[in-house]
């Protein structure tokens, strides 16, 4: 968990330049002609967002069941003289504070890729629709646009897959290193 709050603090340049693309450059989705496209965009973003919500509220609830036990959620030395329940209340914080930067964090990530596809998609979709006239101008202006956006999106891809790519591969190498010691530890008991 440690690693992937570390490693974006370390791109928050990188980060700052992806979100400011997100804002200066991306198309909009109110920009779509196809209302049955604009929904289904605003749709998968939606669908997203509950998610995000139920794993909140997931949480929250986990965290009440917790509260209500009479032993710590890590195992840990408690001293006499502190109260259970302190400790109960500082492990809680502790958790709530790395979750939900981690929640943050993998919401941030989840979003770039989601928009990145939606951007995707009505690029493919300008595509299509780009010989729906006959005016050579209009053409060569939508060809011109689509090129700028293309090349744009090509940009933005490797922007993320260069930020983000090396928080995830020491993330990913940090749970097998953790698997295989637990698998040991578990067969050596």
């Amino acid at each position: 968990m440690i690693t992937k709050i570390v490693l974006m603090v370390n791109k928050r340049k990188e980060m700052q330049e992806i979100f400011k693309h997100i804002n200066n450059v991306f198309w909009k989705i109110e920009d779509v002609a196809d209302e049955n496209d604009r929904r289904a965009y605003k749709k998968i973003l939606l669908r997203v967002r509950y998610a995000l919500h139920v794993c909140y509220a997931l949480f929250v609830v986990w965290l009440c069941c917790i509260c209500r036990t009479k032993t710590l959620p890590l195992k840990c030395y408690r001293p006499t003289w502190i109260p259970l329940y302190s400790i109960i209340a500082l492990q809680d914080l502790t958790f709530i504070l790395l979750s939900w930067t981690i929640l943050g964090i993998d919401g941030i990530i989840t979003s770039f890729f989601l928009m990145t596809a939606i951007q995707l998609k009505m690029l493919n979709r300008e595509i299509e629709a780009m010989f729906d006239t006959n005016d050579e101008d209009v053409i060569a202006q939508k060809v011109i646009t689509l090129i700028e956006h293309h090349d744009f999106m090509l940009r933005f891809t490797r922007l993320i897959n260069d930020t983000i790519s090396s928080s995830m591969v020491i993330f990913v190498g940090n749970i097998v290193i953790n698997i295989c010691v637990y698998l040991y530890h578990f067969t050596t008991m």
